[in-house]
């Protein structure tokens, strides 16, 4: 039995998702969204949401999603009409029958903000990892702390390894700390291993011999069980006991940064588990970043003032414990890689996260390329945080002119009269740089082209310290009337 297109779209629009999807899952509202355990997956950490604004549900440990018709087929396994049925006789709907039938195939659900299907499943796909590993034998976990170890040690050895990290920033305490190590390979080549001695399963090629572990040169990145915010994992037992490596727990992936100019770039060992590295689990403010690298670099820098969370791509979706922290966060800074897929991304942060923000690296796509543009971490993750929860003030999270409000009469700051005050600084550099200040309603940034920035990071860095941690400046950036600022017009206002 059909119903009409006028009949589906009533019951749509009568139903209210939330109480219906309550029913039958506990329910706790965070922000405009609502949390729960799914029903159609075991979890112990609910991932589960429920959008009344959108009226949709999604999880993010199994991807299963839709709207309330969706969720009624799914949840008792009914056939469309029965569910439109159902719906209908909770909203109090009377149904119109079609008398040619409605064909349940042209039916689509909402689609995730701002994608298509197809979109939302590369959303969820990170690419080019393995298959999760849901138990990892007691034989991976020993090749993989032997393995790690190994290759620790030959990054200390290695000063030109161990001074491309320092140039991203990375001290050689932290280097221990996270356990980094450097792959040299055999005779300057990959190394490759029988699967089974990693206690992998066999697999054949297409020529039916048997498949070999491939062990890429480069750099060692290992994820620990400390930094999973885990304290047990799903891990088969045997008489060779939790394998431990500096002290540290279990290593749990492996995942290898590539220096060739084919891809990957990044490599992760099959058989690795694929948590998101998450370090300071326990402050109220989150920095989201691509790469473990980056996340290790922030942890360095500011992990007294943030959480970092490496995602592993900007297409990662969070889950298990790291997405109850997400969830439980006061803000959440999105410091993606700046390219289009990081800001891409942050469609799917806003929607579901509302206390997120996107946060880009200043000076260059990501936090390493930012350290070694000269600007500082710890100043830049400060000025995204309420000045609460860090040790120095926060200009941005304080800027005027913010959610409509009027902008008050830019005020030069009182030595402006002098060469050598900072405004003038600022307006020296612009004029003799290609920079413009973006000062927009929604956010104050930056824009300079990263080659220039690249090979004037003495520059570059004068310039964004001058306008987001000089307070008189940035007070005067932020009410100048023009929303693109540079070296012609930053002095073009009244009174100044």
């Amino acid at each position: 039995m059909g119903y009409t297109a006028d009949s589906i779209q009533e019951v749509k629009q009568a139903a209210n998702i939330v109480d219906i999807v309550g029913s039958f899952v506990l329910l706790k509202k965070n922000g405009s969204n609502h949390f729960g355990l799914c029903p159609f997956h075991d979890e112990k950490t609910p991932s589960f949401t429920v959008s009344a604004g959108k009226q949709m549900f999604y999880c993010f440990g199994c991807g299963s999603g839709g709207d309330v018709i969706k969720f009624i087929m799914k949840q008792k396994s009914a056939s469309f009409s029965d569910a439109v049925r159902e719906i209908a006789g909770i909203a109090g709907i009377t149904l119109t029958e079609d008398k040619g039938g409605i064909n349940p195939s042209l039916y689509s659900a909402p689609k995730m903000p701002g994608a298509g299907r197809e979109q939302v499943k590369d959303f969820a796909t990170p690419a080019p990892y393995p298959a999760p590993a849901t138990t990892q034998s007691a034989a991976w976990l020993a090749k993989a702390a032997a393995f790690t170890t190994w290759a620790h040690k030959k990054l200390l050895e290695n000063p030109e390894k161990m001074e491309w990290l320092h140039a991203r920033g990375i001290n050689a305490e932290t280097i221990r700390t996270a356990c980094l190590g450097w792959n040299p390979g055999e005779h300057g080549r990959d190394l490759w291993r029988h699967r089974s001695t990693w206690g992998l399963p066999e697999e054949l090629k297409k020529d039916g011999k048997a498949k070999r572990l491939w062990l890429p040169k480069g750099l060692v990145i290992p994820l620990l069980l400390k930094d999973t915010g885990e304290k047990s994992k799903n891990i088969e037992e045997n008489s060779c006991g939790s394998p431990q490596i500096n002290g540290c727990n279990q290593v749990l992936r492996i995942r290898i940064r590539r220096f060739y100019d084919r891809p990957p770039d990044y490599y992760v060992i099959p058989g690795s588990a694929m948590d998101a590295m998450a370090l300071a689990t326990a402050r109220p403010a989150v920095v989201l970043t691509e790469s473990e690298l980056d996340a290790i670099l922030i942890n360095q820098e500011a992990g007294d003032l943030v959480s970092a969370i490496a995602m592993g791509t900007a297409r990662a979706k969070p889950a298990g414990k790291v997405l109850d922290q997400l969830v439980k966060a006061a803000v959440i800074l999105v410091a993606l890689d700046f390219d289009p897929a990081g800001a891409e991304a942050l469609e799917f942060w806003k929607n579901y996260f509302p206390q997120s923000t996107r946060w880009p690296p200043v000076g260059g796509k990501d936090p390493g390329e930012m350290f070694a543009a000269g600007v500082s971490i710890r100043d830049w993750i400060q000025s995204g945080i309420p000045a609460s929860f860090s040790t120095g003030p926060s200009l941005l999270s304080q800027r005027k002119g913010v959610g409509g409000a009027l902008k008050p009469e830019p005020k030069a700051p009182a030595s402006t009269e002098s060469s050598c005050s900072p405004l003038q600084q600022l307006a020296d550099l612009l004029k003799t740089s290609p920079v413009s200040i973006h000062n927009t309603p929604d956010r104050l940034h930056i824009r300079q082209p990263r080659k220039w920035a690249k090979d004037h990071w003495q520059k570059s860095k004068q310039i964004s310290e001058l306008v987001f941690f000089n307070p008189d400046v940035f007070d005067f950036i932020c009410a100048h009337p023009e929303e693109v600022i540079t070296g012609k017009n930053i002095l073009a206002v009244k009174g100044v």
